[in-house]
């Protein structure tokens, strides 16, 4: 009877012990993410958990905000564990509240190659502190902030540097100067309303710089010509300024030039003889400009070509678009162009093309159709095409989506 007491308490025990050792392997994450939000809550942030069916215990999801009103925001890269800033790779300073030490410590605990946002003033001390940390890929300082030539000078020792981005902010032209000393800065967007021609002479030192994005309404155009000696620059991205045809004709000088956008510029045929140079473009955006289509036939060297937008032109001349046979999407919506304008286009490699809000009619959509034997898109909202007629399209040549 004893004996067989002694085994039933033995079992007992061995039955508690594995149910707790079962227990604390499912309460020990639940432990840990408490203590988190504990320490999250602590410093007045908000903590969203994740309400998963598929995982009984509370989890951060990737991406969640964690907001401190008042001073920054933190994104988490994946679940944080109980140092809670170990895995976060972004923070958003909003203002000056936050002291010199907080922000030290909650750089500290960035993973290598994590960005910083501003908004609003930066001072000196706060950007030597975060030079300090020597952890940055990304800088960005967002509409509202105001940043001091002292504190881009603080921002010219972050060798780590690879994206900049000034968005509408109040900034000391003077401290422009200090950029070119981020020599492995790649990524440059500049909207400032400040920057003048005589301004961009200081950027012409970023020798690793690839994608370049800039606007601003006190540009008059040549001073992009600075740019020049940049010959890594691959992507540019120059809409809405007020550039005439000389003004970019150093771009033919890039030899690794692939994406430009000239959006909303006064460029016009004559532009295109100098891109003509630029053999290595592969996408290029001549939407909104005075382009009428004489100058197509320069882009006929452009052999990497594939992308080509002409979208709101008033276009004379689409059967020169023949001699671009690399092209794969081409976009002529909102174009003063009728069916006669698109009989014509034969380009073996087509496979997108754009004639939302046109003239153009079930007949002209045939001819594109039947003569491009790779197309399969057809964007055609605002067309004056019925629905009886699109399926008529669609029956006859069923490899090609109209979208309409």
């Amino acid at each position: 009877m004893k004996r067989r007491f002694s085994i039933r308490i033995r079992t007992l025990l061995l039955l508690v012990c594995l149910i707790c050792g079962v227990l604390g392997l499912a309460v020990a994450p639940a432990e840990t993410q408490r203590v988190t939000v504990c320490k999250l809550r602590s410093l007045g942030v908000t903590v969203q958990l994740a309400d998963s069916p598929t995982d009984p215990l509370p989890a951060f999801i990737a991406g969640n905000e964690f907001e401190r009103p008042g001073w920054f925001t933190q994104w988490a890269h994946e679940t944080l564990p109980a140092e809670y800033l170990r895995d976060v790779t972004g923070i958003t300073l909003k203002d000056e509240l936050a002291s010199d030490a907080e922000i030290a410590e909650l750089v500290a605990k960035l993973q290598p190659g994590s960005r910083v946002s501003f908004e609003g003033k930066v001072g000196e001390e706060t950007m030597r502190v975060l030079a300090d940390a020597d952890r940055l890929e990304g800088v960005y300082f967002n509409s509202g902030s105001t940043v001091s030539a002292d504190a881009l000078q603080q921002l010219s020792r972050m060798q780590n540097l690879k994206s900049l981005e000034i968005y509408e902010v109040k900034i000391e032209l003077d401290g422009l100067k200090h950029l070119p000393e981020l020599k492995g800065l790649e990524t440059l967007f500049l909207k400032c309303s400040k920057i003048d021609d005589a301004s961009l002479s200081f950027l012409s030192g970023l020798s690793s710089l690839t994608w370049f994005e800039f606007e601003s309404s006190n540009l008059k155009g040549h001073g992009l010509r600075h740019l020049a000696g940049i010959k890594s620059m691959e992507r540019m991205e120059l809409n809405e300024l007020p550039l005439e045809d000389a003004d970019v004709e150093f771009l033919a000088t890039m030899p690794r030039l692939k994406y430009l956008q000239l959006e909303g510029t006064n460029v016009t045929d004559v532009a295109l003889s100098y891109l003509a140079q630029a053999t290595g473009l592969r996408s290029l955006d001549l939407a909104s400009t005075q382009v009428k289509g004489a100058g197509l036939e320069y882009l006929k060297n452009c052999k990497k070509l594939w992308s080509l937008s002409l979208t709101t032109l008033t276009l004379e001349n689409t059967p020169a678009l023949n001699q671009l046979e690399g092209l794969e999407h081409l976009g002529l919506s909102n174009t003063l162009i009728d069916d006669e304008d698109v009989v014509g286009i034969v380009l073996p490699n087509l496979e997108c093309v754009t004639v939302s809000n046109t003239g153009i009619t079930e007949k002209g959509l045939r001819a594109p159709a039947g003569k491009n034997p790779r197309l399969k898109r057809i964007s055609t909202t605002g067309l004056k095409v019925s629905k009886e007629e699109f399926q008529r399209l669609s029956a006859w040549m069923p490899r090609v989506n109209f979208d309409y």
